[in-house]
């Protein structure tokens, strides 16, 4: 008879990844109450650009130890290389992907101001003055719901670095976000 064991193993790692790389996060960027979030910084260029890829790279390793722990469970049969065709495929889309994330990050630094603030104040009257801003806002949007949707998933299937990585990834996102938006809105 099949039994659970292993996706809550999965779900409980998942939340202990997903919390302690929140606290980290709220620790580093010495938020204490709600009204702290109002004061969170952008990085600077070189920042996003580094920590951008470094986090990309990190899944690379992480695919690895994804795929050895479902290997330990048996998923996979110890006589076959069943387990290298799903690690290689992946392996091969992280670094064929590398070439349109940079792509997208240099496009989305060109003109922008580093570190801004993250204000929603100010990103919501940008939809009054340009319908530019407006536009990238819901496209940063959509990006941060879909890497959000993803979390979720990693959380769920306790791929531990994957989670690392998608709360840095959405953290770089909004730093794009505010950083475009608040120097469009400079210029108008």
């Amino acid at each position: 008879m099949p039994t659970f064991d292993k996706h809550l193993f999965d779900l409980g790692n998942g939340l202990i990844t997903f919390s302690l790389t929140m606290m980290l996060y709220l620790f580093i960027h010495h938020i204490d109450e709600k009204e702290d979030f109002h004061k969170i910084y952008s990085l600077k260029k070189w920042m996003i650009i580094i920590s951008t890829n470094v986090f990309w790279l990190l899944l690379i390793p992480g695919t690895y130890l994804y795929y050895a722990l479902r290997a330990k469970r048996g998923y996979f049969p110890l006589n076959a290389d069943t387990i290298m065709i799903p690690f290689s495929e992946q392996v091969i889309c992280i670094l064929l992907m590398l070439l349109p994330l940079n792509a997208l990050l240099f496009l989305s630094l060109k003109k922008t101001s580093h570190p801004t603030q993250f204000s929603v104040e100010r990103a919501g009257t940008a939809r009054k003055k340009s319908y530019f801003a407006f536009f990238l806002r819901i496209f940063y949007d959509v990006l941060i719901i879909i890497h959000c949707g993803f979390l979720i998933f990693f959380v769920f299937d306790g791929n531990h670095v994957a989670i690392v990585v998608c709360i840095g990834l959405i953290h770089n996102l909004f730093s794009l976000k505010f950083g475009k938006i608040n120097s469009i809105m400079r210029q108008i």
